[in-house]
């Protein structure tokens, strides 16, 4: 790992730009890692490195995992210091890493003193890292921009296997950063998020995989991830954070450092490919005489720019009680500009059991007093305040003529 030569006998090419990407427990760099690095150098022309430490991270022992992500830091601290006496400057280096990948990319860090030009953290590993100090863990010192993306930061009882903690000089909170829309939760989704096996792995592991996928849109992707600042999800889902504010909105993914944003940054995604959306908030009053149900509520939005796809704007299966007002945000998959009319779509719970043994599903029906959008592009809103409108289950229902106002 010391000798000068294995780099200058390599392709490796100084004048450029390099990446390092790193995965995490249980993975391989393999898949996704593949994937990462195809999308770069489709971007542009520069070095990308892979750090392949399978044997380090294989199960069943996460604690023997996390004590070798100190040992194969060093190994790559040794090929990144051989790459600087070849010519590279520390500043053109960002590394990217996943899960203990991204504690070994903040090792990595402090071990070239800080100077590293970028580190992204992609869902940072939760168990023996949260709450430790800083020193251990990935934080905003160890790199002169770190970026973080929280896909999976729900408790580890509920499922969550990564840190909801803030990291980075600026953190997305992806969905609120603790799952992940189209995932199952639960306490097998933190297990199988942990110890992942390639293929399979993603797709149990879900929404602790869900960084690096949306990472790797990022990078070819028109669209751009933009989010908001926000103290809380809540509050994002609430409206109340519909503008940049004075320090601006944030980039998620690969193009983050090309905002000057700082602090938490919240945003919305669809729960299948493409994840990128055009962010809309949803204020929705249920009528006082509809019965409360658990269901699913989508929207699909028409404008002077077209219609979007129906975009799910609660979380599956919610429940939604009489009278309520329901503040969501979702993320639609076309600018429509001007809205003329909103679509909505209820979608009851079907209940457990089987046969004619079903137990809690949803009312067959739903009925909606008001509506009102605001789009996050613009800022503008738009309602429709003339209720009521009967839902039916999964029937399609039109709020024509919203007016730029609020109910």
């Amino acid at each position: 790992y010391g000798a000068l030569d294995s780099v200058t006998n390599s392709t490796f090419d100084p004048t450029k730009p390099t990446k390092v990407i790193i995965h995490g427990f249980f993975n391989s760099a393999n898949l996704w890692v593949v994937d990462m690095k195809d999308a770069i150098l489709k971007k542009a022309d520069m070095n990308v490195m892979t750090v392949n430490w399978e044997k380090g991270a294989a199960p069943p022992d996460y604690n023997q995992a996390v004590a070798n992500v100190r040992l194969v830091a060093r190994q790559a601290h040794l090929v990144l210091s051989q790459m600087v006496r070849a010519g590279a400057r520390l500043k053109d280096i960002h590394v990217i890493g996943h899960s203990l990948g991204a504690h070994m990319a903040g090792k990595i860090g402090k071990l070239l003193d800080d100077k590293l030009g970028r580190i992204s953290g992609l869902d940072p590993a939760e168990p023996d890292y949260q709450c430790l100090p800083k020193i251990i863990r990935l934080d905003e010192t160890d790199a002169m921009f770190v970026d973080v993306v929280h896909t999976n930061g729900a408790p580890f009882s509920e499922g969550g296997a990564g840190l909801i903690q803030q990291s980075g000089h600026i953190d997305f909170y992806v969905n609120g950063g603790k799952t992940q829309p189209g995932c199952p939760n639960g306490l097998g989704g933190a297990f199988s998020a942990l110890f992942t096996v390639e293929a399979a792995g993603d797709a149990v592991s879900c929404s602790h995989a869900r960084s690096h996928d949306l990472y790797t849109e990022s990078i070819l992707s028109d669209c751009s991830f933009k989010a908001f600042p926000c103290l809380s999800h809540e509050d994002y889902l609430s409206g109340r954070c519909v503008t940049c504010g004075p320090g601006g909105c944030g980039i998620m993914g690969y193009h983050a450092d090309q905002s000057q944003a700082r602090g938490s940054m919240f945003l919305q995604t669809n729960g299948k490919p493409p994840f990128c959306g055009h962010q809309y908030f949803v204020n929705l009053t249920v009528s006082d005489n509809s019965k409360s149900t658990r269901g699913t509520l989508f929207a699909s939005l028409q404008g002077k720019e077209g219609k979007s796809l129906f975009a799910q704007i609660t979380p599956k299966n919610a429940n939604i009680a009489s009278g309520h007002t329901i503040m969501a945000a979702g993320a639609f998959s076309d600018f429509v500009g001007t809205i003329s009319s909103i679509t909505l779509r209820y979608e009851k719970y079907g209940g457990t059991g089987f046969g004619v043994f079903v137990f809690g599903a949803g009312a067959d029906s739903l009925s909606v007093d008001s509506v009102s959008i605001t789009a996050g592009d613009s800022g503008h809103r738009y309602a429709a305040c003339n209720g009521q409108y009967i839902l039916n289950h999964r029937e399609e229902v039109l709020v024509s003529q919203p007016q730029p106002a609020i109910c």
